[in-house]
């Protein structure tokens, strides 16, 4: 059943000091400020503010933390890190994973630890540079999962799946793809304009929805200065690139598709043993989690999609 809501109490009298976090443990970034020859750029004028912004400050590598992980996260030997990208705003996202899928407990005899990245900034090209801190820390686990706050993630299977693979070498898995063109249509939240890149099409890349990392793949990436000059998907297709990327069937980070017309694409019996699935409003979230943890679910037969 599900917690029951606690009571509401009001207030004491006196106000009780809250108690914040430690601030974070290293020293803020030096100030990185706009690289002005950006605005010489042919075009550069006529983009959307986004994209200029992108150019000015792509030379810069990191974020300012507001908060820094405890320093108790992975005191433990923790196996897989679950790291979840999310906006202040998505609250109710970030608290069913909290309860269901990203609970840290033991699975399997392995232990799991959850992160979640929240950044301040609406821009979604930051990005880039917040999976730079998620990659900073997955070092401290043996593998690490980074996903959005509206996938469907499975971690028991991923545990299965990585139970026998060596943490220290090459391990980059989520959804390969091929062929892929720079979109040019100004409205797409996909567009990268030619003042960008003239790159006529992307190296293979892995969707964002999900990837999986070893930890000797999460240090090569922190460690090694990327192509800063190149738009978010071309570091994307240089990080698969980098880390001998592979595809795996059941990352799913463009949704289920029934094999027949007459089924339900919502069917637990496509989910029961997917790693990663994109994209999920938060009560079709909690409704699979729960209907997959019934000790009574079956399926007539083993249904396999991927």
């Amino acid at each position: 059943p599900p917690p029951t809501c606690p009571g509401l109490k009001e207030p004491p009298g006196t106000p009780v000091a809250l108690v914040w976090p430690s601030p974070p443990s290293r020293p803020p970034p030096a100030p990185c400020l706009a690289s002005s020859s950006m605005a010489a750029l042919p075009d550069f004028a006529r983009q959307p503010q986004h994209i200029c912004n992108f150019l000015l400050y792509k030379h810069c590598r990191d974020v300012v933390l507001l908060q820094d992980v405890p320093p108790d996260k992975c005191v433990q030997p923790v196996f897989l890190l679950l790291v979840i990208k999310s906006s202040p705003s998505n609250y109710e996202h970030r608290e069913l994973v909290r309860l269901r899928w990203g609970r840290e407990r033991q699975v399997h005899g392995v232990q799991l630890h959850c992160l979640f990245l929240v950044g301040t900034d609406p821009n979604p090209l930051e990005t880039r540079k917040v999976n730079r801190l998620g990659r900073r820390h997955g070092a401290h686990a043996s593998f690490m999962l980074n996903w959005d706050d509206d996938v469907f993630a499975h971690p028991d299977n991923v545990v299965t799946y990585l139970q026998g693979d060596n943490p220290d070498h090459h391990l980059s898995v989520g959804q390969l793809t091929h062929s892929v063109c720079p979109v040019c249509l100004p409205w797409s939240k996909y567009y990268v304009p030619k003042v960008v890149t003239e790159e006529e099409r992307y190296l293979p890349y892995c969707g964002g929805g999900g990837f999986l990392l070893s930890r000797f793949t999460a240090t090569a990436l922190c460690h090694t200065p990327p192509p800063w000059t190149s738009s978010p998907l071309m570091m994307s297709s240089w990080a698969c690139a980098k880390s001998r990327r592979a595809s795996h069937s059941g990352i799913l980070t463009a949704g289920v598709q029934a094999p027949s017309s007459r089924l339900s694409s919502f069917d637990p019996c496509f989910y029961r043993e997917l790693p990663l699935v994109h994209r999920f409003l938060p009560y079709e979230m909690l409704l699979m989690w729960d209907v997959l943890n019934q000790p009574n679910l079956t399926c007539d037969k083993r249904t396999q999609i991927y």
